[in-house]
């Protein structure tokens, strides 16, 4: 049932993802906290998900917090079981083990990696 699944989305997702314009925007909020938020408002369709590589200048990364409800899939730990059943949405901090990924938490930098299902504009 696992690999029908993913045999499926491998067919669907090259022929329907597309690029699109996302403006990020950094705002020092004061006592080191800084909040990254986003405008796709131009696009004809709502980002779906994405991946980021977040680097820090000075000091290092200590947490993640104030998420959006519209991205709560992480696709790099997200564990499904062979039912189908979400037993763990993992975290959208990317293992930095992983091929390509930063450091994480701890560090001066880390990649996230957030999904969602969002409707249409």
């Amino acid at each position: 049932m696992i690999k029908q699944v993913f045999v499926l989305l491998a067919i669907i997702l090259p022929a329907s993802a597309s690029m699109g314009t996302v403006f990020l925007t950094c705002s020092d909020l004061g006592d080191g906290v800084v909040e990254l938020s986003y405008d796709s408002s131009q696009e004809a369709y709502r980002v779906s998900g994405f991946g980021l590589d977040i680097h820090v200048s000075r000091g290092i990364i200590t947490s993640v917090g104030n998420l959006s409800s519209d991205y709560w899939v992480y696709p790099g730990s997200i564990y499904i079981d062979k039912y189908g059943e979400v037993v763990d949405l993992g975290s959208l901090v990317a293992d930095p083990n992983m091929p390509g990924t930063l450091g994480g938490l701890g560090t001066s930098g880390m990649t996230i990696e957030m999904g969602g299902t969002l409707p249409p504009r």
